[in-house]
């Protein structure tokens, strides 16, 4: 599925995928793509089965719920929204993904909230390093105030970390890590934070782990 704009400065605006099956053979191909930069806003995608993830070059406030994402390819949600654009969410959703669960290339006040994310080690190994990543693709306009809150973290081969973030090419400000349950110890990290580029992160104590771990464990 693409949406895209048909002419410049058309636009597209408040649609809605619902109750839909979605894949791409294409290796190259997202299962649903969305773009149009500035011209195209709050679109939601929600209770959609989706194999080889969702594609966002939008603005502001494009919705991901109810979901159950797979796939080989692709991340399950790739967020690469206009400088300046707010309010993009992921959430209530079971995401499978070989290649990251969630890659945030741009945007601000994303929130990733109430996933289940995890690997099937038995069925497709891990490629990507991480579940969940941001880091900035682009200069000039740094990511601030994301919350990755209230989400699952299972099992995964080869993942090093279940969070990762970077300040890439302009920077990270104000993140919330809140509420999140990391694995049993399949990660090296459960998250990890990159560089100095990256301020103001907060990871509040109501994070936790499952097994016999005494904690949350944070690289930087």
């Amino acid at each position: 599925l693409d949406i895209a704009n048909a002419a410049p400065l058309v636009g597209t605006h408040s649609v809605m995928v619902l109750n839909g099956a979605w894949a791409t053979l294409d290796n190259g191909g997202y299962a649903i793509s969305i773009t149009g930069g500035l011209e195209t806003q709050m679109h939601t995608v929600s209770r959609c089965s989706i194999s080889n993830g969702v594609y966002l070059e939008t603005a502001d406030g494009c919705h991901i719920q109810n979901c159950v994402i797979t796939g080989e390819d692709q991340p399950g949600v790739t967020i690469d929204v206009v400088e300046g654009a707010f309010n993009t969410t992921v959430e209530d959703s079971v995401i499978v993904c070989r290649q990251e669960a969630i890659r945030v290339l741009r945007g601000s006040q994303v929130l990733i909230k109430n996933n289940q994310i995890e690997q099937r080690p038995s069925v497709n190994t891990s490629v990507g390093a991480a579940h969940i990543s941001i880091v900035p693709a682009e200069a000039g306009y740094a990511s601030q105030r994301c919350t990755i809150e209230g989400n699952n973290f299972g099992g995964g081969s080869n993942l090093d970390t279940c969070i990762y973030v970077a300040s890439g090419l302009s920077g990270v400000e104000d993140l919330l890590l809140n509420r999140n349950t990391f694995n049993a110890g399949s990660s090296t990290y459960d998250i990890r934070i990159a560089d100095t580029g990256v301020r103001a992160t907060r990871i509040e104590p109501t994070n936790n782990v499952r097994g016999s771990r005494s904690g949350v464990t944070v690289a930087g």
